[in-house]
């Protein structure tokens, strides 16, 4: 247990290594060894977490060429993301969009109009991406009723220095570049990095017309310093400046073909997150105490066929823990913590008027071994609501090591809230849409089980869990407006992961998702397929200089809401799944500089994520790398 106060300490200070090391491929020890930092209040050692969970690292992310946090994402079991006019989506084990609570290195994003838009969120220098699936309120408040995806950014070197760039351009036209500082002395250490990225994109109406584009300019800081022995202090600063072009929409103008039509519609905006935290060590290291405050905020000004119109989310975040382990050899640890979060929206159409909402939240969790192999973890937390009524939410979670055999059983339970989001509550569109500033939380309840397994001289890793949830007072849409839906609505499914190394060169990796998710009335959710899979291959050769690779997305048959039907209600109509595959290849040409290629949709598969809008054609992207 000593490894989690190890890692409460120090994890913001040094690389934590070989947190997805690969079957077959010889772990890199660390300080702190293999720890989930999102996984707890403090980090949790990996192999011991209980809780369904997917880490995908640097290496997976340059592996396999991916440019977005969203196209990361899809190869993840029990996710499904959707893109529909230039926002993506994510979806946990079939919940709603604005279930899923979303950390950039531990700051959660502003509240948005159906949750967070990863549209603008580039793959570049990130360490890594955490994705803890099912309810996770206990830990982190409202929001986290479907899971947590924490971005995590590169950190500095201590008494080194390092600088990498990257370029690329791409047939849409597209051009990106990005350019990474790490560096830092005995005490301190600080990354830098820019982004930028430029695609004219696709007409997203399908009709030959003008292309839709997206451009963002992305800056990130993440540092931390030793203010004596016993102090550590860690921050981060990120900041995105965008711009995205949207076309026009008809609603009931007789079929979904006319649904989406060419238009000029554009997006300006920035995103703001700023993160400052604190490890203080005291009883020889037994008590860290850990104050920490975060700040996001989300502008939009949008040209539409109604004119100008603006909005702006912010949430601001304060907070304060204590971590106290006990035990013969630190097996057990107990953490208090007290936190003060604060959430406002301005929106112009609804009059301009500014809202707020507060929330004081007691956290209490306990991580132990109370025997040989058996971990278990269990939080609980009260929020007192100023808007809504008070919530208790809760969690627990087990995970047991086969002794003298390479399988690892888990399982975890649990119960959360996500508050409704400002737009449903107070957003306004002329004519289409009007918040109901009376809505409720929603409520999930939810349980898996699952189990691991190591095989072929641990060359391979196979992990399949069940998983179980119920949600109640679900919003959803009535006419023009939402309100909370009576009854409950189930999921459930099974994730299966896969990872493979037959040779030192290949490696395979394989993901599945059965869902099976219904409204209260017994019918299918929209956008849940019952199928879902991906797979991803990658070969090196050539003294490992070279490499070709290639992935597989497979998203099945589903149900969509047919807003361009005559009848104005929107039913629910059959929509085909897509099956894409991309390729990439890259070539080493000296030990700092790299050539790499990429093919996208190789098929030019003529898909619609979202019922009306088209999805990206076939593109080819070159690049080059080059690290000092």
């Amino acid at each position: 247990m000593r490894v989690l106060k190890l890692a409460a300490m120090i994890a913001p200070l040094v690389p934590v290594i070989g947190i997805s090391t690969l079957p077959g491929q010889a772990q890199t020890q660390t300080e702190i060894g293999d720890v989930i930092i999102s996984g707890g209040r403090v980090p949790v050692d990996a192999q011991s977490y209980a809780r369904a969970n997917t880490v995908i690292t640097a290496e997976d992310l340059e592996r396999r060429q991916v440019t977005s946090v969203a196209d990361a994402l899809r190869l993840a079991p029990g996710l499904q993301v959707s893109d529909a006019g230039g926002q993506a989506s994510l979806r946990i084990r079939g919940s709603e969009a604005n279930h899923v609570l979303v950390l950039i290195d531990g700051v959660e994003t502003a509240d948005s109009a159906s949750g967070f838009d990863f549209s603008f969120l580039t793959a570049d220098n990130i360490e890594r991406i955490e994705v803890l699936r099912g309810p996770q309120s206990a830990l982190y408040g409202a929001g986290a009723t479907a899971g947590v995806v924490n971005i995590i950014t590169k950190r500095g070197l201590r008494k080194d220095v390092s600088a990498s760039v990257m370029v690329e351009g791409g047939t849409a036209p597209a051009k990106a570049g990005s350019v990474l500082l790490l560096g830092g002395t005995e005490t301190a250490d600080g990354a830098l990095s820019i982004s930028w990225r430029d695609d004219e994109g696709w007409d997203l109406s399908g009709d030959d017309g003008e292309k839709d584009g997206r451009e963002n300019l992305t800056l990130n800081f993440r540092g931390s310093a030793d203010l004596g022995e016993r102090v550590h202090l860690r921050g981060n600063a990120r900041y995105t400046d965008r711009k995205s072009e949207f076309d026009s929409t008809q609603f009931g103008c007789g079929d979904s073909d006319c649904y989406v039509i060419d238009g000029s519609g554009v997006t300006e905006g920035s995103d703001l997150t700023l993160g400052l935290a604190a490890d203080i060590d005291t009883l020889g290291g037994a008590l860290v105490h850990t104050p920490s405050l975060g700040y996001a905020r989300s502008e939009n000004d949008l040209t539409t066929d109604f004119g100008p119109a603006d909005n702006e989310t912010s949430t601001l975040k304060a907070g304060y823990q204590a971590s106290y382990s006990f035990g013969a050899y630190d097996e057990h640890s107990v953490t208090g913590a007290l936190e003060f979060k604060r959430e406002s929206f301005q929106n112009s159409y609804a009059g301009g008027d500014t809202k707020e909402r507060e929330a004081l939240g007691y956290v209490l969790e306990y991580q132990g071994e109370p025997m040989d192999a058996l971990f278990v973890q269990a939080g609980l937390r009260f929020d007192q609501n100023a808007d809504f009524k008070d919530a208790l939410s809760w969690s627990a979670s087990a995970s047991y090591a086969v002794p003298f055999h390479p399988t690892r059983l888990h399982a975890s339970i649990g119960q959360a809230q996500t508050n409704p989001t400002f737009f449903e509550q107070f957003g306004f569109i002329p004519g289409e849409f009007t918040g109901n500033p009376d809505l409720a939380p929603e409520k999930n309840f939810g349980f898996d089980i699952g189990i691991e397994q190591r095989f072929w001289a641990d060359r391979a890793l196979i992990d399949v869990t069940y998983f179980n949830e119920r949600l109640r007072d679900e919003i959803t849409g009535f006419g023009t407006t939402v309100i909370n839906e009576d009854g409950t609505s189930k999921r459930q499914g099974v994730e299966v992961s896969l990872r493979v190394r037959p040779i030192d060169p290949l490696t395979l990796g394989f993901s599945y998702t059965w869902l099976d998710a219904t409204d209260p009335d017994g019918t299918r959710e929209v956008r849940r397929p019952r199928h879902a899979a991906s797979a991803d291959i990658a070969y090196r050769f050539f003294d490992e200089r070279a490499q070709i690779g290639a992935v597989a997305t497979y998203f099945g048959d589903n149900l969509q809401s047919d807003f361009g039907d005559a009848s104005f209600t929107s039913p629910k109509v059959q929509h085909d799944g897509y099956f894409v595959i991309d390729l990439n290849a890259s070539f080493k040409v000296s030990d700092g500089v790299e050539l790499f290629g990429r093919v996208e949709n190789l098929l030019d598969e003529d898909y619609e994520e979202v019922r009306g809008y088209t999805s990206q054609p076939r593109q080819g992207f070159v690049g080059l790398r080059a690290k000092f």
